[in-house]
């Protein structure tokens, strides 16, 4: 394994940690307050949106990752990565594409089934046409990658060394120049003094 390949799958792996530890935070916080009068939970709500915008950033850069290292983290047609802190997940979705003029092309065809009433696409029927009929009103289906990860909740030993304050150019999580704690029992691939 290239040392490349090695930093990004390790560099995935710690925002795996950082996204169980935050989702776990989130997951806590919200129980907490549920289980509280009605006017307690509001106290909450400040701390649950930080905790949910730490979340959903880190998800972002997991994604953001996922897409940018492709090959690094997943090996020719695998379509799932297993790390210590959770799986990161790829696969191609099939969608049909909109065309600006399918609505018209769609009633020169006689093909009423595909319109809703208040005369738009109705793509959710459209994206059931086999190919021939789409290809008639000028449409075709395309493949997106998704990314998706799975996270392994539950993990004490990370909790302490995953920082659980803002992310920022004093605190940056990941990228160039990053300084990523050090996961317990895990180094960062090279050797100490080098």
């Amino acid at each position: 394994m290239t040392d490349k390949k090695l930093e990004t799958r390790q560099e995935a792996d710690f925002i795996l940690a950082a996204l169980a530890v935050s989702r776990e935070k989130c997951m806590a916080l919200e129980g907490e307050a549920e289980s509280k009068i009605t006017d307690i939970v509001l106290a909450y709500t400040d701390r649950i949106d930080a905790a949910r915008e730490q979340y959903d950033k880190l998800d972002a850069e997991l994604i953001a990752l996922a897409k940018k290292h492709k090959r690094e983290l997943f090996d020719s047609d695998d379509c799932r990565l297993d790390l210590e802190n959770g799986s990161l997940l790829f696969k191609l979705e099939t969608s049909v594409k909109h065309n600006h003029d399918a609505l018209e092309q769609i009633k020169a065809q006689g093909f009423s089934g595909g319109i809703k009433i208040e005369e738009s696409v109705d793509w959710d029927s459209v994206a059931t046409w086999p190919d021939e009929k789409l290809w008639t009103i000028g449409s075709k289906r395309q493949s997106k990658e998704k990314y998706e990860y799975e996270l392994r909740l539950g993990r004490p030993d990370i909790c302490s060394c995953i920082p659980t304050g803002p992310v920022g150019p004093d605190r940056p999580l990941s990228g160039r120049g990053a300084k990523m704690p050090r996961l317990p029992g895990k180094g960062r691939g090279k050797k100490a003094g080098k």
